[in-house]
């Protein structure tokens, strides 16, 4: 079997505290004025003060030759936290699980946008750090 590399999803986050009744899973949501963060950099010091913290990254993929699924991993969640992809609820995740989600479904090859809502009331915040990743796998593998 011929492993595809991971795609490493990182860098390039924005985020933004929130209070309860915010919601900022809309892919069509305005985050210029969010601060930039890589997930292995987090949390920031302010995190405590707040309900909420939501992470947004956009990304595109490369056409592949052959038939690929996307699989979004994590060793293990440093959060509980509830991920988008593309405005949908893809998986809601509690601290320590390990993360390994098809979303094939849900990506295309440009214009995604994951999210991640962290709620923070009554968990407690750390600095170990969440490093999410898409494992592609070759449909012939997957029979």
């Amino acid at each position: 079997m011929l492993q595809l590399q991971q795609i490493s999803l990182n860098t390039n986050w924005q985020y933004h505290f929130a209070d309860q009744s915010d919601d900022y899973s809309s892919v069509t949501h305005k985050n210029s004025n969010w601060d930039w963060t890589t997930l292995t950099d987090f949390p920031p010091a302010e995190v405590s003060a707040h309900y909420g913290l939501w992470l947004r990254k956009s990304f595109d993929l490369h056409p592949t030759e052959a038939c690929v699924r996307y699989f979004l991993c994590c060793d293990v969640m440093a959060y509980q936290m509830t991920i988008y992809l593309r405005g949908q609820v893809i998986v809601q995740c509690e601290r320590g699980d390990v993360l390994d989600v098809d979303i094939t479904d849900y990506v295309s090859l440009d214009d995604n946008v994951l999210v991640l809502a962290i709620r923070l009331d009554g968990q407690t915040i750390d600095a170990q750090p969440t490093e999410l990743y898409l494992q592609p796998i070759y449909c012939d593998d997957l029979d």
